[in-house]
Order: C-alpha cells, then sequence, then structure tokens
C-alpha cells in the first residue's frame, strides 16, 4: 500500500468546505500527495501558518476551480491546466512557476518476475500477454494517463493494447491496481512507484517519447493574501529539498 494514503483527501468534497475558512487552499495533483502533505508540515514549521490540501486529478481540479471552488493555489502536473486557467482569467498568470519534474516507468506486481524483454513497444506486449490489463489513468482528464497515452503511442502500441487496457480516476488507483493484483502492469509517474511496498518498476519509458511531465503552480485570481505567503514557500530551498527527497527532479 502507498504511504500515508489516508491522509489524501478527494477533492469532491470542496463542496461541503466553507470559502471562508482562514487556511488558504491548495489544489494540488493527486501524485503530488506525500510531498504536498511533508509541505503543509515544513510550512507551519517555517511560518507559524497552515495551508489545506486537497487532491485529485489535475483536469478534475481545474474543472472544479472553473465551476468556483474555494481554492488559493493550484499544482498541475499538466501545463495544459495551468493554462486553461490562467487563458480564463482564473488563475494569476504572473505567478505560474515551474516546481518540479518527474518520470514515467512500467511497474508489475512485487513478486513478479524481472523484465527480460527489450525495453520497447514488443518486449511490452510480450510481456503483457493477451489476457492481462495495463492501468493507467484515464487520458480525458489526468495528466498521467495522457503521457502514457502519448509513451504507448510513440511505442507503436497504443491501438494493439486499447482493448486490454484499464483505465482509472487517477495515477494512484492504477497503481493501486497492479499492487492488488488486479492488472499485470501500469504506468505510472516514476516516484508514486517509489513509494510503493507492493509493486516494482521495470523499467522507465524513454522521455522522449511523451511530453516533459512539468509541475506548475499558479494563485487563483482573487485568491487571499495568504496564497501568496504558499507560493513563496513552494518556491524557498527548504521546499526543493523535500521536491528531491522525493525523487522529482528540480532545475
Amino acid at each position: 500500500m502507498i504511504r500515508n494514503i489516508a491522509a489524501i483527501t478527494i477533492a469532491t468534497v470542496w463542496m461541503v468546505q466553507p470559502a471562508h475558512a482562514a487556511a488558504p487552499v491548495v489544489f494540488a495533483a493527486a501524485s503530488t500527495a506525500e510531498v504536498v502533505n511533508d509541505l503543509a508540515a515544513a510550512y507551519i514549521g517555517s511560518t507559524g501558518k497552515r495551508f489545506r490540501p486537497v487532491f485529485a486529478s489535475s483536469g478534475s481540479l481545474a474543472r472544479q476551480i472553473e465551476d468556483g471552488a474555494p481554492a488559493d493555489v493550484f499544482i498541475s502536473a499538466n501545463l495544459k491546466w495551468v493554462s486553461y486557467l490562467t487563458e480564463r482569467k482564473l488563475a494569476a498568470a504572473d505567478t505560474r512557476r515551474t516546481l518540479f519534474r518527474n518520470r514515467l516507468v512500467v511497474v508489475a506486481p512485487g513478486d513478479s518476475p524481472d523484465f527480460a524483454g527489450p525495453q520497447n513497444g514488443a518486449g511490452l506486449i510480450a510481456r503483457l500477454g493477451d489476457a492481462e490489463r495495463l492501468a493507467i489513468a484515464d487520458p480525458r482528464h489526468a495528466p498521467a494517463g495522457q503521457y502514457a497515452r502519448q509513451a504507448l503511442i510513440s511505442l507503436g502500441i497504443w491501438n494493439a493494447l486499447t482493448p486490454q487496457i484499464a483505465r482509472t480516476q487517477t495515477v494512484r488507483a492504477a497503481l493501486a491496481l497492479v499492487e492488488r493484483g488486479e492488472a499485470a502492469l501500469a504506468v505510472v509517474y516514476r516516484t508514486d512507484a517509489k513509494l510503493s511496498r507492493s509493486a516494482k518498476i521495470l523499467f522507465m519509458l524513454d522521455a522522449a517519447g511523451h511530453k516533459p511531465i512539468v509541475y506548475q503552480v499558479v494563485r487563483i485570481s482573487g485568491a487571499n493574501g495568504p496564497g501568496a505567503d504558499v507560493l513563496a514557500f513552494l518556491a524557498s530551498d527548504s521546499a526543493k529539498a523535500i521536491y528531491r527527497r522525493y525523487g522529482f527532479l528540480v532545475d
């Protein structure tokens, strides 16, 4: 199981949370749950203040912000959704900045054999077989799924594997299918795979086969002062040290 999974809050609860809460609200991609929870603790230690994290897929969060969700800061796993909000004047474009980067890996249940085939499309198809499933986050709204789809297209196997692909709400859900043995393989972020105790990394996908996995942060338009304080903290050296500890790549 993934550590600290109990701390992950599903973003759809925003409707029952008061918009006037004193602590700024940080909407963050599901794949950042552990690191953002650690950042929240470090923020208290550094400033004596709190921020309240809410996690889901980047697309779901952006849509909820568009619908009026009371968010102050948005951390996205895809540049698309930051652009989506800034273009609609829902986020302040001048506050947009890159926090860190990530990579994609193929994972399998921890007790499965190591990957012996070529790390290409043919090798992946051979390992999957005819009856097994490959889990990915749903490309319609989850950045991890969009990157996975791009990678599989680059390998020339997307169409062939489509009937065997299990689409999940988030990248964490795709990883969970492998952890429970309900999928033979999954394409997930390297940082998520490193946190798992019951899945193993078979190999890393070629970064040239998909768009760069860049996580950006932006302040939501109309957000209060504490949101700016959170942004400043997220760009600090102490925050960067936490990103690196979780395996994210920091420029």
